[in-house]
């Protein structure tokens, strides 16, 4: 079942700036095809904090969006929109890991299962700050 969260009439916003997408949006056994995929960001504490302190709140089996370092997002890949740094929209680029960006981030509610329970949040808009830079060779001295 889901049960959809709000704050005074309106769906819960987290703003998450000069956060990293550590990996390429993806759904686990797609085959590519999807629309709506999994994503996942690099966060400051404060906001694992909120997080943590939401999911707190749930009974059950809770499944965290928050592994270590990483707050895993929703994103529906036809729906969020991307701003470049000077905040005019822009196509999604072909590449996505490793850009640090601006990130908005909805909680839309709690899902639960027979067995589980967690938050369901979906990225709506992603502002791409710094593309993410060439590793360097580590055969050089």
């Amino acid at each position: 079942t889901f049960t959809a969260c709000r704050r005074n009439g309106k769906p819960i916003q987290l703003r998450i700036d000069g956060t990293r997408i550590m990996w390429e949006p993806s759904c686990y056994g797609g085959d590519g095809t999807e629309l709506r995929k999994s994503i996942c960001f690099a966060v400051p504490d404060e906001v694992r904090q909120t997080i943590q302190a939401m999911e707190e709140s749930l009974s059950g089996n809770v499944s965290s969006c928050i592994k270590e370092d990483a707050l895993k997002t929703k994103i529906s890949m036809d729906k969020a929109r991307f701003f470049d740094v000077t905040h005019n929209r822009i196509e999604e680029p072909k590449v996505l890991r490793g850009w640090t960006a601006n990130v908005m981030v909805t909680i839309r509610g709690r899902w639960e299962t027979r067995t589980m329970t967690g938050l369901c949040l979906e990225t709506t808009d992603v502002q791409l700050l710094e593309e993410a830079s060439e590793p360097k060779c580590p055969f050089r001295e």
